[in-house]
């Protein structure tokens, strides 16, 4: 439609946010851009303000507060906040909010990630399912993006057919690098050294109901 067309045409940068690093809900106030996915349009003045407030070096480091670039919160909480997680978080929301625009993580940027926050935990973690509850400690808490609901991005569950980029990273890692995100012993299960979340059947994350690092894995 035309008021899509107008939006777009306004728009330099298409990105998504690294909810998967977010510990807790302080954190949820600054997140990082998620430095595998983001598209730049072509753009003098937007290259020219980046590569000047860059060069600037103006960080202060810190946790969230007046910590980060340009004391915007976008601080060392974020992994990656010196480079382009931290300081592309800064430009999209401080000084380019209207010609920005994030995209929905699970379609653009899927790594299958928890979008609550664990508690009992020093990391995040997958969703366990009901019947492994008993068997952990932690268990998902409130939305790492502040609302109420979150369901609209739970990644751990999507439809791969509605997804347009895969990323291997967090709890959905590269297949051919053989590493077990939560339970290392796995990878002795299969000679091959098939990715440990290829045991969907008998693995305890939500994640693997629908056997999506399977799917994504072929």
């Amino acid at each position: 439609t035309s008021q899509i067309a107008d939006t777009m045409s306004r728009i330099d940068v298409l990105y998504t946010r690294d909810y998967l690093g977010v510990r807790t809900v302080e954190e949820g106030q600054n997140v990082g851009v998620q430095g595998g996915f983001f598209i730049v349009r072509p753009n003098r003045r937007t290259f020219t303000e980046m590569i000047s407030l860059f060069e600037e070096g103006n960080y202060t480091k810190g946790r969230l507060g007046n910590s980060g670039w340009y004391n915007s919160g976008f601080g060392n909480h974020i992994w990656g906040s010196l480079t382009i997680q931290g300081f592309l978080a800064y430009y999209v929301s401080v000084k380019a909010p209207d010609r920005s625009l994030e995209l929905h993580r699970c379609q653009f940027n899927q790594h299958a990630d928890n979008p609550r926050l664990t508690r009992s935990a020093k990391n995040p973690r997958p969703t366990l399912k009901p019947e492994f509850a008993s068997q952990f400690a932690f268990r998902d808490g409130p939305c790492k993006d502040l609302r109420d609901a979150c369901d609209d991005v739970q990644c751990q569950t999507w439809p791969l057919e509605q997804t347009y980029l895969l990323h291997f990273t967090g709890f959905c890692r590269k297949p051919w690098l053989c590493q077990a995100a939560i339970e290392p012993n796995q990878l002795a299960k299969n000679d091959l050294c098939r990715p440990w979340h290829c045991q969907a059947d008998t693995e305890p994350f939500l994640f693997l109901n629908n056997d999506l690092c399977n799917q994504m894995h072929q």
